[in-house]
């Protein structure tokens, strides 16, 4: 699904937009929110990296 769909057809803001693709932080809320509009598991969006192995 394209960010303009998001957007336009469900009403994502474009400052959440903005923040995923920063890799800026988002909350669980917004993180079921896209689980929900995606039909997706929070494993499907979400990988983990421990800052310390960067």
């Amino acid at each position: 699904m394209s960010p303009y769909t998001l957007v336009s057809r469900y009403g994502v803001s474009s400052s959440l937009i903005d923040r995923l693709r920063h890799d800026r932080p988002i909350t669980t809320v917004t993180l079921n929110d896209l689980c929900r509009l995606l039909h997706c598991k929070v494993s499907d969006v979400l990988c983990y990296i421990d800052d310390e192995e960067q």
